[in-house]
């Protein structure tokens, strides 16, 4: 019999025999202190009440080598610490879903099979479902060299053990040239500066949402880096200038909504998606403008390195990925032009 109750938690021993535990405090519940084996409908009543203890704010202390030990460990680690703040928000939701999850198994008890289920259980948001699996998978990794507190010798969450993404969505698409120029001219004003900020300089919606007028000068803007890097300056294009030369500075902020207030990047991105709609064309997104900017520059003839100054991204690999379309167009039109001077030449 399957139980519902929050951080119960069934195994089997080497005879087939079912135990339950309580994932947060290790409690067995099918005993009780005296060896006596409790009903289904006792082994609900005991993890109901340890749970309204927990939810009254009662600190249970995770015990050595369980999952909920690692999280802790991980969060005090400097692999957490140095990410952006951003990416530790990010993380921290997941983290504590996990720990109400699995947070009391043993580490060492772990299996491909438990991954699985976590990512079955999230099948309905294929998204959520890998961030979840990812998260296990990271925390593994950090648990492998920290072999006598948790006993494991191998990733039972990575690909080899079979967990493998399950969201298949398309990668973000750039936007046919013609229509950044149409949507610029059919979006309102603040919404159309947005995007031509965004395709001349390749920056996240996050980055974008945040430059301040004191970012801008003459030459060109300054964006903070959101994660670890440096900051970046991106020389402005005439038209892009003459566009902001013209902005009234209602905000400290250099894009702000009709009514003046500084946008959230989610807010920019479902404001840009209805600028796509009023134009009657779906499939595009504002950070699919960022692999337009790389497309850009690389047509323009500029360098790997080039491009990473301006648009920011770590790693050459990326460059190549966002870019690779650009690149065989570059490489092909090269060729023709090879052949034609060899046909004159002849």
């Amino acid at each position: 019999m399957r139980i519902s109750v929050k951080h119960v938690h069934r195994v089997r021993d080497r005879f087939g025999t079912a135990r339950y535990y309580h994932r947060i405090t290790r409690e067995r519940l099918d005993k009780d202190a005296n060896g006596r084996t409790r009903s289904i409908e006792e082994i609900l009543e005991r993890a109901n009440q340890i749970n309204a203890g927990l939810n009254k704010g009662r600190k249970v202390r995770s015990a050595h080598g369980t999952v909920g030990h690692l999280i802790t460990l991980y969060r005090e680690s400097p692999d957490y610490l140095r990410l952006a703040q951003r990416t530790r928000d990010d993380y921290a939701r997941v983290l504590d879903n996990l720990v109400d999850r699995i947070g009391g198994d043993l580490v060492r008890d772990v299996t491909t099979e438990d991954v699985l289920e976590l990512q079955q259980a999230l099948v309905a948001k294929p998204r959520t479902a890998d961030a979840y699996t990812g998260m296990v998978r990271r925390l593994l990794n950090f648990a492998l060299p920290r072999r006598r507190t948790f006993g494991i010798t191998v990733n039972v969450a990575d690909a080899k053990a079979g967990v493998v993404n399950i969201n298949k969505a398309e990668p973000y698409k750039p936007w046919p040239e013609p229509l950044i120029e149409t949507v610029i001219k059919a979006a309102p004003v603040e919404v159309g500066l947005a995007i031509a900020l965004a395709v001349t300089t390749g920056q996240r919606a996050e980055q974008l949402v945040s430059v301040r007028w004191s970012d801008v000068d003459d030459e060109g803007v300054a964006f903070r880096p959101l994660k670890r890097g440096d900051p970046v300056w991106v020389p402005i294009y005439p038209e892009l200038k003459d566009v902001i030369d013209a902005l009234p500075k209602r905000a400290v902020m250099l894009l702000t909504t009709k009514t003046g207030r500084p946008w959230r990047a989610d807010s920019l991105g479902k404001a840009v998606g209805k600028a796509l709609t009023d134009v009657g064309v779906e499939g595009y997104v504002l950070h699919g403008l960022r692999k337009n900017a790389v497309a850009r520059l690389l047509e323009a003839g500029c360098s790997d390195a080039e491009v990473q100054a301006i648009t920011g991204h770590k790693t050459r690999q990326m460059i190549e990925h966002y870019g690779k379309d650009s690149n065989r167009r570059r490489i092909a039109r090269a060729a023709v032009a090879n052949l034609v001077n060899r046909t004159k030449l002849d």
